[in-house]
């Protein structure tokens, strides 16, 4: 369990890490400017970094869900590198990834998937979902797996908010809702350099 918060919480750092902090901006904005130059960049510095990817294997899982995402969803050409395999499972809906993504088992690893085909594609489906585990009341919660999911969704939400702008958006149009007080502070942190708040807006 402690793994896989780990995983959760280096994600960003770590997967989305050209030098690692370029290739992070490349693949974790990607569906802004989906064109097959960004996308070979991308599938450059995979085959240039093949030992960052041999024994991580949640980054390599996820990076190979965003090329066979993006690759699906924009007609993009794929290269032959360390993650093909992967990728043509996913593609072909086999394996136990794949079983796993299409699973409703909830994790944190789970919200990492989520992250990673909105990253890949940008359809708010993937936002929809993690935002229903945002704001839930971690201090209520026994369950250990579920507070891991809880407060890695929080942090993940409101760090991604601040960083793209199509989730701010997103939690923008969220703010017009009548919803519980955990999501509303979320919203809040995720948007408070917009003077935005609950009072100003209609409810719905």
């Amino acid at each position: 369990m402690k793994k896989l918060f780990l995983l959760s919480i280096t994600l960003t750092t770590f997967l989305f890490s050209m030098n690692l902090e370029e290739f992070s901006k490349e693949i974790s904005h990607f569906y802004e400017n989906p064109t097959q130059e960004n996308f070979d960049k991308i599938e450059k510095y995979i085959s240039e970094h093949p030992k960052e990817f041999e024994t991580k294997d949640g980054a390599k899982l996820l990076t190979a869900l965003i090329l066979a995402r993006a690759s699906q969803k924009y007609n993009l050409k794929l290269q032959n590198n360390s993650l093909s395999k992967i990728v043509d499972d996913i593609k072909s809906n086999r394996g136990d990834f794949v079983k796993f993504v299409n699973s409703r088992l909830i994790n944190p690893f789970k919200l990492d998937v989520w992250w990673a085909s909105f990253f890949a594609t940008g359809d708010s489906i993937y936002l929809e979902r993690i935002f229903y585990f945002v704001g839930k009341d971690i201090n209520k919660e026994r369950n250990i797996k579920k507070m891991l999911t809880y407060g890695s969704a929080n942090w993940s939400f409101i760090s991604n908010c601040r960083q793209h702008k199509k989730i701010r958006d997103f939690a923008k149009e969220q703010m017009i809702y009548k919803l519980p007080k955990g999501k509303q502070e979320a919203l809040k942190a995720c948007l408070k350099d917009e003077n935005l708040s609950t009072s100003s807006t209609p409810q719905k």
